[in-house]
């Protein structure tokens, strides 16, 4: 998955962890994008990193279906991940402060 073609990052799906009320979760390794325009030894634009995440995957005709009908709401959900996101960006890069379970959008990709 490329987030957009000026992306220096790219998604590599590894495994699905778990079907989810509105989607599925999947492992990733995160692809960086080289740094040569054309790689002269033939090789791929991307190279995979250490670097792991997930995505949490999901139907749009499914989070419109489910808006206003159920307490968990796909919307406030990912509202909720926005705010986490904006805040962890304005308390900067250690804003985790060894706090690995708080897990944030880092991006937000769409097929349409």
């Amino acid at each position: 998955l490329v987030p957009n073609n000026q992306s220096s990052r790219a998604y590599l799906l590894v495994r699905l962890l778990r079907d989810t009320l509105f989607g599925r979760v999947h492992n990733v390794r995160v692809l960086r994008r080289r740094t040569a325009a054309v790689p002269a030894d033939g090789q791929a634009d991307w190279e995979i990193t250490d670097e792991q995440c997930v995505i949490q995957e999901m139907e749009w005709a499914t989070i419109q279906e489910s808006r206003g009908r159920r307490a968990d709401d796909p919307i406030k959900y990912f509202s909720a991940m926005q705010y986490l996101h904006d805040r962890m960006q304005l308390a900067g890069d250690d804003a985790n402060n060894g706090r690995d379970y708080v897990i944030h959008s880092v991006d937000k990709l769409t097929d349409g």
